[in-house]
């Protein structure tokens, strides 16, 4: 058998033309570039926030169902609470067509909306900052009055104190905004809730543009969506 051909440990490899500086390493490509969220990819928002007055037509108008129910067609109380559904039945259709949210502060309500994140796979145990922020329209001005209850030992009685509150908003204020971080895990389907305080508005409202932001403080970016509603606060 012929003796194998053996490479110069140090010099020129005519065979393999590689130099020494080459020799027994591997061709490396150029380094990938580090993997990034696509965030605007990943990130799906549904604003779901409730809409007290048309809870309100809705509610009256199945009030008003309940009581046409049992009745007879033919007698003339059917006649007038059928006209009553058909006056909130165009109330609704009318209503729904608007781009406006009504939200009343002092009451239960909450500005909510749900998140779903579809995150490529490594990217467990990512941290998000989710900021969720209200800016005032228009220029807005106003006041009300509220009455606290204090009691008079001297008496025995309870005392009303008269209490007005005044607000102020300058036109694009942000008049609310907080952050809250989650981490990409199995679970990403999130969800946010806000109660506004009570004293945010007055009883002429405001309106104001609600957005959400993601941000991934790691690589610093970040993607913002805005509700294409505006809400209308109020007392």
């Amino acid at each position: 058998m012929g003796k194998p051909k053996m490479r110069d440990p140090y010099g020129h490899d005519k065979d393999s033309g590689r130099e020494k500086s080459a020799r027994g390493r591997p061709v490396r490509e150029a380094e990938l570039e580090e993997s990034v969220l696509d965030l605007a990819s990943i990130v799906s928002i549904e604003f779901n926030t409730e809409d007290y007055h048309l809870n309100f037509l809705n509610s009256s108008y199945a009030r008003y169902q309940s009581y046409l129910e049992p009745l007879d067609p033919d007698s003339a109380s059917y006649a007038l609470y059928a006209r009553v559904l058909t006056i909130y039945e165009s109330m609704i259709k009318n209503y729904t067509s608007s781009d406006t949210v009504r939200v009343r502060v002092n009451q239960a309500d909450e500005i909510d909306y749900s998140m779903t994140l579809t995150p490529p796979g490594g990217f467990e145990g990512t941290k998000l900052l989710i900021t969720t922020t209200l800016t005032n329209t228009n220029d807005y001005d106003t006041s009300y009055n509220t009455y606290n209850y204090v009691y008079d030992p001297e008496t025995g009685t309870w005392q009303r104190e008269l209490v007005i509150t005044e607000i102020h908003y300058d036109a694009n204020q942000v008049i609310m905004e907080q952050t809250q971080a989650v981490v990409i895990g199995d679970d990403n389907t999130l969800s946010f809730s806000y109660d506004p305080p009570s004293d945010l508005a007055g009883y002429s409202g405001l309106d104001a543009n609600l957005s959400v932001t993601v941000t991934e403080p790691e690589s610093g970016q970040s993607y913002t969506t805005i509700y294409d509603k505006a809400l209308y606060l109020y007392r």
